[in-house]
């Protein structure tokens, strides 16, 4: 047994658009997708219809149980 589980994010696909509005390749960095990027956003859990203190509670005992933990997410970059 591997001790995994599945939560997944409340939105599953991120809008498509050009995260930067800069043209000057001096000015395009990396940047902190939900801290730094015009329009950039944290990422929330749960699944539509998912009770948000429900949700909650899940997270809470998956850090309190677990040592370490990981996430998959999937982009798609013009040129990278």
């Amino acid at each position: 047994e591997t001790g995994e589980t599945c939560v997944y994010p409340s939105e599953a696909d991120i809008p498509k658009k050009s995260w930067y509005t800069s043209k000057n390749i001096k000015d395009k960095k990396h940047v902190w997708f939900g801290e730094a990027m015009t329009d950039g956003f944290q990422f929330e859990y749960g699944s539509e219809g998912s009770n948000a203190e429900d949700v909650n509670i899940q997270l809470t005992f998956l850090r309190l149980m677990s040592t370490e933990a990981s996430q998959n997410i999937t982009y798609h970059c013009k040129n990278s």
